[in-house]
Formats: structure tokens, C-alpha cells, sequence
């Protein structure tokens, strides 16, 4: 509850003189009423002489201190015969920028009072206790379920953490401090996400950086509607949306036009600024409640402060190659020397859904990448046999400088670190002035002196476990 705190009623006659003797029989009393905006929208100033809403009696508690009882209605009778009329008032499941309380008398004036002051005139704001975040069929957001590896451009009716884009719908209930939604709450475009990227996303070499603060996340490509400094496209689906009945609800909200670590949702009740006219929107609530993040690293100790961004699909721009015979029929040479590096070296660029990655604002955030000896089967190929991808100036991934075919099973090879290495996605005019990686030295070396055929490498973006990945061309 709102608790509005105590009042009192004191009556005066025509000398202006306090009436002192009031009886339950004179037939006084106090009607109260809380009023919003018209259609119900708190976001929207209210005029009892024009456009208003009546909220729902129930919403407003009044309590007789004199009776040491509480109001079923939003009528009280005055009847005190030994001091001053006291009472107290709460409101329950309500929130909202605009309120007002009228109160009147109408045996003596049918000209009501507006009760209380705020910062708006004659209208004051409801901050809410609690935003909390959830998704699909009331499945609130927690340890277990925020998500760490959201997909570029992912697919609305998705549910599964981790796997396809962000869940949907999302939704954000408002509560009282107790966890019940303040069910009567309504207001028009008044809840929206936004984007937002932790500002240490760049400078370290980390899937999950620090992100001890955000700021606006911003295009890092030319394509659809975004331009250099755009910032509202990098969210699809509808951003704004109503607040109905205590609850917000994003039905097809989807990231596209960025990429990479240190990213999370914004979600801001009432935003000071508007829907689009500012990179940062400010908070109209008094306390923090006003905002909320997802990932928030405040609700559960130990989760990641914010979700990396793998990218559509990757793209091989050219494969690793060597000298020899063509053996696949791609105009390029299959044999590779053991330990030798690759006289082709390989080049693998970053994709959107349609859009490539071909802009040197370099706005997005740090992508790893990873090249693995692919173990293969058949008889070609020697399943145990212990390959070896290295390189001195560019190695295997951005945290390893070698991986062998053993450590395929173990994962690791993306974790966090605190310098960045050679090998990360980047803008390289060379690669066709898209962002990717063009490797330098790469080489396989094994064991034995045995020659193998059909090795594939993999080329990953991600997690250990949650990647995108393109194949090479076997050699």
C-alpha cells in the first residue's frame, strides 16, 4: 500500500467560527474519490472539471482514526463529538505518474478540495515498489533462467534460454513490496526497452566484462534503418507499450545491428525524456524502482551483468590452403605442410540476417572467435590422431595460442580474460571492409609425420557450448 498518512476535517460556520460539536445525526460526511488520467492512463494529467478517471473505491482506504475502523466505501460520516475529525488514507494496487484525491463535503459545498500537493500542481505520482522481469507463461527471470548468449536477430515465440534470441514475450510486473501486482495499474506508452552496453564492453578481452556502468547501445552497421550514431533500430518489434492491469508485456522485441559481449535490456517506467528523444533516458520515479536491467546483477548473486551477442551466421571469405593438388575442385591448392603455416591463410567475417557487418564505427562489442581441428570420421581420417592448430603473431583462438583434436571435449577455449589478444572479430578494410579475422600464421602440426586427409576446421563465435559456426573446406 500507499500510505498518504493522517488528515484532518474541521468545519466552520459562516463567522468562521470551528464547529466544535458534530453528531451522527446531523448528517455530515466525507466523500473522497482518487482520480487519473481520462481512459484510465496515469501517465496523463487529470482534470476533474474535464477529462479524468474515477479509480475504483477500493483502491482508496480510508481509515477513521476516531472509530478505529477502516472505511468500506469511499464515504465516511463525520461524527465527533469530542475533537476534530481524523483519518488516515492508503491506496492499493495503483501506480503512476498522475493522481489526485479530491474530497468534499456536499452538505456543505459541492466544490471539491484536492487533498494532497505534488510536484505536478495539484497531482502526485505513485512509484512502484517492484519491477520485476519475466518471460513466456509467468515464468519470472532468476539465476537459472536470465540469459548469457542471445542470438543476432533471433525469432519471437522463442522460450528457450540461450539458444534463439531474447524469450517472448517478456513482461515487467509491477508489485507492491510484497510481490502482489498492483492489478488496477494502467497507463498509455508508458514502459519501454531499450538496449543499453556496459562502456568496459570494448576494453577488455571479456564475454562477460565488469559493466560497473551503461551507457546507450548504438548501430554497428549501416543497414535497415540504422545510420552512424542511431540507436533506436538496434531493438526490433514494439519497444514502447502500455502498462495494463499491472503489467507490460513485449511480445516480439528482438536485438539486430550489433554484436558481441556486454549488452543488456533497459526497461524504464515513464521515461523523463520520451519515447526516442534522448540516448539517455532518465528515471520520473524517486527511487531506483523506476528502472530495472535484465541481466540484473543485483537480484542474484553470481549472475553475469550482462548477455553476449553471437552473431546470424558467419561467413569464410577465404579458406585455409596450402600448396599441392586441388582436391576438392575449388581452385585452390589442399596441401598443407605439417607445421608449416597455411600459404592461404583463412578469413571469416561476422553476419546479420541479411546484413553484413561492413562499417568502421567500431561501436560493437569485443567478439572472440575460435579455430578448431574439427575431429572427423571415416577411414580418411585418424579419429585419436592428435592435430595441433597454432600460430605465434595470430593463434588458434582469443585466449589460446594452440588447441589440439584432444581438447575438443574439454570447451574453455572462450572465457574471460583481461588483455585482448591478436585474434578477435574486427573492422579490416582487407576483408572486403567487413568485420571479421584474418589470420596471419596458422598452422597444423601433429605428433607423427603421418599425412592426414579431409581435415576440416571449425571457425566459432560464442561460448564453449552456445556458438555460431562455418566450416572450412576439407584439405
Amino acid at each position: 500500500d500507499f500510505v498518504l498518512g493522517n488528515y484532518v476535517i474541521n468545519m466552520y460556520d459562516h463567522q468562521s467560527n470551528q464547529i466544535q460539536l458534530v453528531d451522527s445525526t446531523d448528517g455530515f460526511y466525507l466523500h473522497l474519490s482518487l482520480l487519473t488520467g481520462a481512459n484510465s492512463d496515469s501517465s496523463a494529467y487529470p482534470s476533474y472539471t474535464s477529462s479524468y478517471t474515477t479509480v475504483s473505491a477500493s483502491d482508496l482506504r480510508v481509515y477513521d482514526i476516531s472509530l478505529q475502523a477502516e472505511s468500506d466505501s469511499d464515504q465516511v460520516n463525520i461524527q465527533n463529538s469530542t475533537h476534530n475529525f481524523q483519518f488516515s488514507l492508503n491506496i492499493t494496487n495503483q501506480t503512476g505518474l498522475y493522481f489526485q484525491i479530491l474530497a468534499n463535503v456536499p452538505q456543505i459545498s459541492s466544490r471539491p478540495t484536492s487533498l494532497l500537493q505534488g510536484p505536478s500542481g495539484q497531482a502526485f505520482r505513485l512509484d512502484p515498489a517492484v519491477m520485476a522481469l519475466g518471460y513466456g507463461a509467468g515464468v519470472y527471470f532468476d539465476a537459472h533462467t536470465f540469459p548469457t548468449v542471445v542470438k543476432l536477430d533471433g525469432s519471437s515465440g522463442n522460450n528457450t534460454m540461450n539458444v534463439d534470441g531474447l524469450p517472448s514475450p517478456m513482461w515487467v510486473d509491477f508489485t507492491d513490496a510484497a510481490g502482489q501486482t498492483l492489478a488496477h495499474a494502467n497507463c498509455l506508452n508508458c514502459v519501454q526497452v531499450r538496449l543499453v552496453q556496459c562502456t568496459d564492453s570494448q576494453s577488455t578481452a571479456a564475454l562477460y566484462p565488469t559493466c560497473t556502468s551503461v551507457a546507450q547501445a548504438y548501430c554497428a552497421t549501416l543497414a535497415g534503418s540504422c545510420s552512424q550514431n542511431a540507436y533506436l533500430p538496434t531493438l526490433s518489434g514494439t519497444t514502447v507499450v502500455n502498462l495494463v492491469n499491472g503489467k507490460a508485456t513485449f511480445t516480439d522485441v528482438q536485438v539486430q545491428y550489433v554484436v558481441g559481449s556486454g549488452y543488456k535490456l533497459q526497461f524504464t517506467f515513464n521515461g523523463a525524456s520520451g519515447g526516442g528523444s534522448t540516448t539517455a533516458l532518465t528515471v520520473t520515479s524517486s527511487n531506483t524502482n523506476g528502472q530495472v536491467y535484465l541481466p540484473d546483477k543485483y537480484a542474484v548473486a553470481g549472475v553475469n551483468n550482462s548477455f553476449f551477442i553471437r552473431p546470424y551466421s558467419l561467413s569464410i571469405l577465404q579458406n585455409p590452403g596450402g600448396d599441392g593438388v586441388d582436391i576438392n575442385g575449388d581452385g585452390f591448392p589442399d596441401g598443407v605442410g605439417l607445421g608449416v603455416p597455411f600459404r592461404l591463410q583463412p578469413a571469416v567475417v561476422i553476419k546479420g540476417n541479411k546484413y553484413d557487418f561492413s562499417q568502421s564505427w567500431n561501436v560493437h562489442g569485443f567478439v572472440p572467435v575460435a579455430a578448431f581441428v574439427k575431429p572427423c570420421s571415416g577411414c580418411c581420417c585418424q579419429k585419436n590422431a592428435s592435430l595441433t592448430l597454432s600460430g605465434s603473431a595470430t593463434g588458434a583462438s582469443s585466449f589460446l595460442q594452440s588447441w589440439t583434436t584432444e581438447d575438443w571435449a574439454s570447451g574453455g577455449y572462450l572465457t574471460n580474460s583481461t588483455t585482448k589478444s591478436t585474434v578477435y572479430m574486427t573492422y579490416n578494410s582487407l576483408l572486403v571492409n567487413q568485420v571479421g579475422m584474418l589470420w596471419q600464421d596458422l598452422a597444423i602440426s601433429s605428433k607423427t609425420l603421418s599425412a592426414f586427409l579431409d581435415i576440416i576446421i571449425s571457425f566459432q563465435v560464442g561460448t564453449s557450448d552456445i556458438y555460431t559456426e562455418v566450416l572450412s573446406n576439407t584439405f
